[in-house]
């Protein structure tokens, strides 16, 4: 992404290996979904700091681990304004928008750390559907 490379998910499986359970990726406390959070926060709050050209940022999914999430990005320097969800669900020192009553494209950069297992797809469609684009308006960071 810092490189302005473009990412997207493949609808085909393009390599399968066999994983043993005891390699240190699967081991090592370097490897936990903690420290690929970590990381992948800095790496998108390094993006954003290019991308966003002064629009707020607003988080989709208010449940406890998109909350971590953000103060991973909060610590990084990304000022979060808002969360969305389609549960009316504020989270204390934030706005919270309805997603029925979104920014209009180039308005707002939204962020999303809802679990994509089944809705990644859906958000994105939803989002696509009212005009915003992928890696213009939102990302699916979960």
């Amino acid at each position: 992404m810092e490189a302005g490379v473009r990412f997207a998910k493949l609808p085909e499986e393009l390599l399968t290996w066999h994983d043993h359970p005891h390699r240190l990726s699967r081991t090592h406390e370097h490897y936990s979904i903690d420290a690929f959070f970590r990381t992948k926060a800095k790496w998108i709050a390094r993006w954003l700091a290019r991308t966003l050209n002064g629009r707020p940022v607003i988080i989709a999914g208010t449940s406890g681990l998109c909350q971590a999430r953000v103060a991973l990005l909060e610590a990084e320097g990304v000022r979060v304004s808002a969360y969305t969800d389609v549960r009316h669900r504020k989270v204390p020192g934030y706005a919270f928008i309805p997603h029925e009553a979104l920014p209009s494209a180039g308005e707002a950069f939204i962020v999303s750390f809802i679990s994509q297992r089944g809705t990644g797809d859906r958000i994105a469609e939803f989002l696509s559907s009212r005009g915003l684009v992928e890696g213009v308006d939102f990302i699916l960071a979960a």
